[in-house]
């Protein structure tokens, strides 16, 4: 069950983030990813990362 869940919000989380790269690229900007995945792969970034990964999921489910 936990784990369905856990799918599910990182299903919802890429296509949220696919949907913002459509909507910039359209509009001619240039898209960038967010700069949480852009950090170095140290451990504690990668913890600290996740972290924030799941706030954003946690809030993105809230609206």
């Amino acid at each position: 069950m936990k784990n369905s869940v856990q799918k599910r919000k990182i299903t919802q989380f890429n296509a949220s983030r696919g949907a913002e790269r459509e909507i910039a690229l359209k509009k001619g900007d240039i898209w960038t990813r967010p700069t949480t995945c852009m950090e170095l792969k140290t451990r504690y970034e990668r913890n600290r990362q996740k972290k924030e990964t799941r706030r954003m999921v946690l809030k993105y489910e809230e609206v």
